[in-house]
């Protein structure tokens, strides 16, 4: 296929095209005859039109011919996934008219039982036109509605074998079934928020794991788009010949962690759980039990310990009363438990706290912005209550708290989540996670706290952001 030499199988998969090279086990001079895509030197000394690089349209056509459909291509940004969504789009129809209606009459019934503004945004239309040949695509950003569990217009699609080809950021690669016959990678270097590094082994296996159909294919195929004269093929066969990464233990004594020992456990018995420990194991090696070893894991235990006692979680070897709140929050435990285990929260209406919540779980991405901003009375009181705290005012999460009345002031004040996305550049996605995990936190401060009248504020305005939420997420 003209142009999509460079398409190369990483995982030891043979094709019968010239088209796919095995780089794991091609000899140098094979992989040599790769075009650089660059402009070349003909004998008249002119130079020669470059060949064109590899593209997705030409690798997806050469599998539809080989018969080697369904296919996952992953690309590492949201934006992508749809424009080559798109792009297939104009090149090929993949289903035959009997699945054409299949689709059509299963999309219609699952779109009836939402709300009618998810029918209006343009992510909804532009994956019912795709659907209906056999293309999708999916990311974070997509709604949840129509991408995650069974029956959505996505995933539901995927299971039954209705999308030949979707295209999907690496989150699609944990936790969700989808059948394919073919992976491909649109890359093998992603950005990891600091720097564009090739993926580790456990990362690439994680996502070609996801070839082969149970029951269906002996074999599955992964096969990744690689640009020779930038490739690392040493490296390239590194990672993809077999997963030769470590698990590396994330075991952290955070200050849940280090309450609910002090809890439930005499002194004697956290020195065997923090020893028994992989993360110990991992670190020592089979001299992980020696007490040298094992006082350098108490060494961490008790400065976690000591910041506690002096913040006033624990007091004598017992947790106080903030102590007992904290033990029931799983993230920003200090901060939390400062904002609603102190008397702090009693100066805020339900308002502010909605602000405080929304910016402890808001995760910034470089490209957001927000429109219709708001500094009124009660945000200009809430940064007057957080810089009166020696502690709150050192949170870096609340410098977000204006940006993100773009949001939570419509949602306060009963609009409908159709009228939040003007608000800002966020996805449909993001804003349902967004809310999502402002109502995960509010469940975890509902049963950390002995007070009813915060349960009751927390109640208004869960049931807020659900009026907000209605027929959109299920939430």
């Amino acid at each position: 296929v003209k142009g999509s030499t460079g398409i190369t199988s990483t995982t030891g998969i043979t094709s019968q095209s010239e088209s796919l090279i095995d780089i794991n086990t091609a000899s140098e001079s094979e992989l040599d005859k790769l075009p650089s895509y660059e402009y070349v030197m003909g004998r008249s000394h002119y130079r020669q039109p470059k060949i064109r690089a590899p593209d997705h349209r030409d690798l997806v056509h050469l599998l539809y011919q080989q018969n080697n459909l369904p296919c996952i291509y992953f690309t590492f940004s949201r934006a992508d996934c749809q424009k080559k969504a798109i792009d297939i789009e104009k090149k090929q129809d993949f289903l035959e008219p009997h699945e054409k209606s299949e689709v059509s009459v299963i999309v219609q019934k699952k779109l009836a039982g939402v709300a009618k503004e998810v029918n209006t945004l343009a992510t909804t239309q532009l994956l019912r036109r795709l659907v209906s040949r056999g293309i999708a695509f999916h990311h974070a950003g997509v709604l949840p509605v129509l991408k995650e569990g069974r029956g959505t217009v996505v995933t539901g699609r995927v299971e039954r074998g209705l999308i030949k080809i979707l295209y999907a950021t690496e989150t699609f690669a944990v936790g969700i079934n989808m059948p394919a016959k073919t992976v491909c990678f649109d890359a093998l270097r992603k950005y990891d928020g600091r720097e564009f590094r090739y993926l580790n082994s456990k990362e690439y296996f994680q996502i070609a794991g996801r070839a082969g159909r149970r029951g269906i294919d002996t074999e599955g195929k992964a096969i990744a788009v690689i640009h020779r004269p930038t490739a690392d093929l040493k490296r390239i066969k590194e990672f993809t010949a077999r997963d030769v990464d470590p698990i590396i233990s994330q075991f952290k004594l955070s200050y849940n962690t280090v309450l609910n020992l002090i809890k439930s456990h005499k002194d004697d018995e956290i020195d065997v759980i923090l020893a028994s420990s992989f993360y110990c194991f991992q670190t020592f090696g089979k001299s992980f039990k020696k007490s040298e070893n094992i006082a350098k894991v108490k060494r961490r235990f008790k400065n976690v310990v000591q910041i506690l006692e002096k913040e006033g979680y624990i007091s004598e070897r017992k947790l106080t009363d903030k102590g007992e709140f904290a033990a029931k929050i799983f993230c920003d435990e200090m901060i939390i438990s400062e904002l609603f285990a102190t008397r702090f929260y009693h100066d805020l209406n339900e308002y502010q706290m909605l602000l405080l919540l929304g910016a402890l779980v808001y995760e910034q991405r470089a490209a957001d912005a927000f429109n219709d901003k708001r500094m009124d009375k009660d945000v200009q009181r809430l940064f007057q209550l957080l810089d009166a705290s020696s502690f709150l005012r050192q949170a870096k999460q609340f410098k977000h708290i204006k940006d993100l009345t773009a949001l939570l002031y419509p949602c306060y004040q009963g609009a409908r989540f159709i009228g939040l996305l003007n608000k800002s550049t966020l996805l449909e996605g993001d804003v349902i996670k967004f809310f999502r995990q402002i109502l995960d936190r509010i469940g975890q401060v509902r049963k950390a706290t002995r007070d009813d009248r915060l349960v009751d504020m927390l109640k208004e305005i869960a049931a807020r952001i659900d009026k907000c939420m209605e027929g959109i997420d299920g939430i």
